[in-house]
């Protein structure tokens, strides 16, 4: 899978998650149908169509009982892309100072002793 894929808007982001949690080769109306959107098929092909020509998502031509289908995968691997956001939201927002980011964390509390303690038991 691919790696260092430019940033997806949110549409796009939310498309991916679903292509992940699915986990396999899905046609755009078996998508459309768990991701439980209010979009036509046809809004949907639209952005799988863009996701292909960037290199995140792969279409496949598959023969079927009558005709062909096109089924869409993830052409980006999950942790990867997370990685690679996580990275540039420290590098951007935080100037890549992890402190700042535990602050605004701690500030907002968005970060539990629990997960304090996670982080701790990391930097061991």
């Amino acid at each position: 899978m691919g790696s260092n894929i430019k940033s997806l808007p949110q549409s796009e982001l939310e498309i991916i998650k679903a292509l992940w949690a699915v986990g396999e080769p899905v046609s755009a109306a078996e998508l459309n149908a768990f991701m439980k959107k209010s979009w036509r098929v046809q809004t949907l092909i639209t952005h799988l169509s863009r996701m292909v020509v960037k290199g995140a998502v792969i279409c496949e031509r598959r023969e079927v009982t009558r005709g062909a289908r096109y089924f869409y995968i993830p052409a980006i691997d999950k942790n990867t892309y997370i990685e690679q956001e996580t990275d540039l939201f420290i590098s951007r927002i935080h100037d890549d100072d992890i402190k700042s980011l535990m602050d605004s964390l701690a500030k907002t509390g968005k970060i539990s002793k629990k997960d304090a303690e996670y982080l701790a038991s990391l930097c061991k």
